[in-house]
């Protein structure tokens, strides 16, 4: 996305502000988070905690636990009130999701809410989801996907380049769901990849309809020229990594 884009971000820090919070009544605010017009640089995320107490204020009242880091106030209810003026006035700005997060199941839950309540707002301009802690195996993957119905997400990004996806037999399924109960992904970058079935990837059709597949690492750069053979076999686009 080029230039400056209102980004949602969800990083870890937020499960200690929250941990005071049931974990059922951080699923039901949906909110661990804060709006930030920027790059996405978690050490910038940790230096803005006035900001984002101020940001969590607009929920609930904030306080600080015997270390000195910010909660919310022990047994505070976020209203549904304060909940839905928060998100009708940051639901139709947010662009992105960028995620910091290990993705279990409490992530799961909570990110889904996430993206259906702000998904419901009409007019809504979440277009992109980026997570730093890609789901591992073949289950974690199709709930990634699950994440994405209903939404108009047309941009996902996963993971970092130190950790690598393992694309196999065993995900070509979740990828057809990917391509056809989401077709209005446009793009699907892919930081790293350690081993893949090839052709899986000639079931990315939104490649004929001026998508974009960018792979920026390979572990065996032979999977580099057989990946641009096979694109270009099925698909007639040419694409390169990264």
């Amino acid at each position: 996305m080029v230039g400056p884009h209102l980004a949602l971000f969800v990083p870890e820090i937020i499960l200690e502000i929250f941990e005071q919070l049931s974990a059922k009544g951080v699923v039901v605010a949906a909110l661990v988070c804060k709006a930030w017009s920027g790059p996405a640089v978690d050490t910038k995320w940790r230096t803005q905690k006035i900001m984002l107490s101020r940001l969590l204020a607009k929920l609930a009242p904030i306080g600080k636990d015997q270390h000195g880091r910010a909660v919310l106030v022990p047994k505070t209810l976020i209203t549904q009130d304060r909940w839905s003026r928060f998100l009708a006035q940051y639901a139709n700005q947010v662009t992105s999701f960028v995620l910091n997060m290990e993705f279990d199941e409490t992530s799961y839950k909570l990110i889904s809410a996430l993206l259906k309540q702000f998904s419901g707002v009409p007019g809504n301009n979440l277009r992109s989801l980026s997570w730093f802690f890609v789901p591992k195996g073949r289950d974690g993957f199709r709930k990634l996907i699950g994440l994405l119905h209903g939404t108009r997400l047309q941009e996902v990004n996963l993971p970092p380049r130190d950790q690598a996806l393992f694309i196999g037999p065993s995900l070509s399924t979740s990828l057809s769901q990917l391509v056809y109960s989401a077709p209005q992904i446009l793009e699907l970058h892919v930081y790293s990849i350690d081993s893949f079935d090839f052709s899986v990837f000639s079931q990315l059709r939104f490649l004929r309809h001026g998508g974009q597949l960018s792979i920026s690492d390979f572990h065996n750069l032979s999977h580099c020229t057989h990946l641009q053979t096979l694109l270009l076999d099925h698909t007639g686009v040419q694409v390169g990594p990264g």
